[in-house]
């Protein structure tokens, strides 16, 4: 954790290690003490909480996360691929984790029906909850369809096999990362939390609005459609 926690320095207290790394309590418990999180306001979350591994003078190449495919998803996602033939494709994530991170129906409708033609397939995996307005939306774009994932590994395979994922601030942009996929991200703009939880991705867009405070739902389509021609410039 990058911060103090009562329930780890109960269990760091409990397992009776002979060495213990943490951050500084009252009647300390360990051996080493990080440094508070605010030490760093401007560092990456992952490079905070690398910093016990430099404990050991062990200190990682790239921040970057990494994952792996599941057989079974990958097998299903395969299927689904063959199913509707589709060789290249971007990957659209519609959902949010609030309500802050939701750009409107009616806005992803517009922004996918002027993307500049040619372009891959469009893939659009969402949230249970929004199933249907990922169904609504696949129906209104020429060359889409929605991806009925059951499981946050199911969105590792659509992820991994993309050329591009676009989607609002959400554990996808991390998701992406971990296979280092061109990414086209809507964000709040919130200063200190976007230095927190910046992509890690090697080719990236970040879209937001000016004004410290606004929401995903604020961001044009015009915004939107001029990101991606900066992100296809690089990707094509």
């Amino acid at each position: 954790k990058d911060h103090k926690s009562g329930e780890s320095r109960a269990l760091a207290t409990l397992c009776n290690a002979t060495f213990r790394i943490g951050f500084d309590t009252k009647d300390c418990v360990y051996n080493y003490i990080l440094e508070e999180e605010s030490t760093h306001p401007y560092e990456h979350i992952t490079y905070i909480n690398m910093l016990a591994l430099h404990t050991f003078g062990i200190k990682a190449e790239t921040l970057r996360p990494k994952l792996f495919v599941d057989i079974v998803a990958e097998t299903k996602f395969k299927l689904f691929l063959q199913t509707q033939n589709i060789v290249d494709y971007y990957c659209v994530n519609l959902s949010g984790s609030n309500a802050d991170r939701t750009w409107q129906t009616e806005k992803w409708i517009e922004f996918l029906q002027k993307l500049p033609k040619p372009h891959p397939f469009i893939v659009i995996i969402s949230s249970p909850i929004e199933k249907e307005r990922a169904k609504e939306i696949a129906e209104n774009i020429e060359n889409a369809a929605y991806f009925e994932t059951q499981s946050i590994i199911e969105v590792f395979s659509v992820v991994a096999n993309a050329h591009l994922i676009i989607t609002p601030d959400t554990s996808i942009v991390h998701i992406s990362a971990a296979f280092d996929k061109p990414l086209l991200a809507l964000y709040v703009n919130a200063p200190r939390f976007h230095k927190k939880f910046y992509p890690l991705n090697s080719v990236f867009q970040v879209v937001m609005e000016e004004v410290e405070g606004t929401a995903v739902s604020e961001i044009s389509v015009e915004k939107m459609l001029h990101a991606y021609e900066r992100v296809y410039e690089q990707i094509a």
